[in-house]
């Protein structure tokens, strides 16, 4: 009786690790296929680096600007108004990249989900909340750096060139 719990014992373990052995090489085989669960976090620092990039444009397209400012605001232009002013060419610019991003991402986006075996649907609500998230980023730092340089006193601004 002993010999045949040991006898089954022992052939349990040997599928157990057969099993485990299994589920390792399929889990090696699905990160083949599918490209091994790729983390976010190049995406996460792209973003970032691309804010700060944003960053900088808007506080040297501002200093270029900051004579222009002044003089506005001598002449009675509102806070809102240069906020506007400034927004106004950066949200365009958005706009245009964004219309001519899509197409383009779109075409990227079929061609790489043709090689998965379970294909899904590509809605375009992604592309209208990708759009909506690089408004509101744009929107919210140019808005912080024109509203820095609409508070400003006109006299420094005058007296900066």
């Amino acid at each position: 009786m002993y010999s045949e719990i040991n006898s089954n014992k022992r052939k349990s373990l040997f599928l157990a690790s057969l099993f485990i052995a299994m589920i390792i090489f399929l889990g090696w085989i699905f990160d083949k296929i599918y490209g091994g669960g790729q983390g976010n976090g190049g995406m996460i620092l792209a973003i970032f680096i691309a804010c700060l990039g944003l960053f900088g444009l808007v506080s040297f397209s501002i200093d270029q600007r900051i004579k222009e400012i002044g003089i506005r605001k001598v002449n009675g232009a509102k806070a809102t108004e240069i906020i506007v002013l400034v927004n106004k060419n950066f949200i365009f610019w958005v706009i245009v990249a964004f219309l001519l991003a899509c197409p383009i991402a779109l075409y990227a986006m079929k061609k790489w989900l043709q090689n998965f075996s379970y294909r899904t649907e590509i809605n375009p609500w992604i592309f209208i909340l990708a759009g909506i998230i690089a408004l509101i980023i744009v929107f919210c730092t140019v808005s912080l750096q024109s509203w820095k340089a609409a508070t400003r006193s006109p006299v420094d601004a005058l007296r900066h060139e």
